[in-house]
């Protein structure tokens, strides 16, 4: 099991880019530290289109949210056809009468499996390439250590890591985010009290 990152160095390593100060800094999670966030990890898992929605809305992309949602969903429906139909298929080749061509797949079948293979081909080139873009998109808003061939590779390799490495990058970020804007708002309370305090 890898280390857990205390919230202290997590805090400070994300305020570096809340301050603006230029440089680039480590990644809070390492791209195999998708087991640290057990919701985010399974939600990726069984449904990677969702958690893909759920990042881009929290960019502020909802075309790019819509898109995602839409490439991962259908890629993943035109796989699950693909799977059962390549099975199917096997099953008619193993099992069927050479003399009894009732038994075998009608050509719509065929079509429909040779379509649902060129689909999911298709689409995973578009998801890859989106997650490449996404992910050095993402390097940069965050100032995030990188480039543009690891995103490559890791978007080839481990599309689902990435995608749950990304997310919880930033609700990491969102989180000190709303902590210091909590504390200014306390802190802005307290100066009006004082000042109050000094008018009477």
């Amino acid at each position: 099991m890898g280390e857990k990152v205390p919230e202290d160095d997590r805090a400070s390593s994300i305020r570096e880019v809340l301050f603006g100060n230029g440089n680039t800094r480590p990644w809070v999670f390492k791209i195999f530290d998708c087991f640290k966030d057990l919701a985010v990890c399974t939600t990726t898992c069984v449904l990677p289109w969702v958690t893909s929605y759920q990042l881009q809305k929290q960019l502020n992309k909802p075309i790019a949210a819509l898109l995602a949602f839409t490439v991962g969903f259908i890629q993943y429906f035109c796989f699950a056809l693909l799977y059962s139909g390549v099975f199917t298929f096997i099953g008619f080749l193993g099992f069927s009468n050479e003399n009894d061509t009732d038994s075998e797949p009608s050509g719509f079948s065929k079509a429909l499996l040779t379509t649902a293979g060129v689909l999911v081909i298709v689409l995973s080139i578009i998801r890859t390439i989106m997650l490449i873009k996404g992910r050095y998109e993402f390097r940069k808003f965050l100032s995030l250590n990188g480039s543009l061939i690891e995103d490559s590779l890791l978007a080839f390799f481990c599309s689902n890591c990435v995608i749950c490495q990304m997310k919880m990058e930033l609700d990491t970020y969102e989180e000190i985010l709303r902590k210091q804007e909590l504390e200014s708002l306390r802190r802005a309370v307290r100066l009006t009290a004082g000042d109050g305090g000094l008018d009477e």
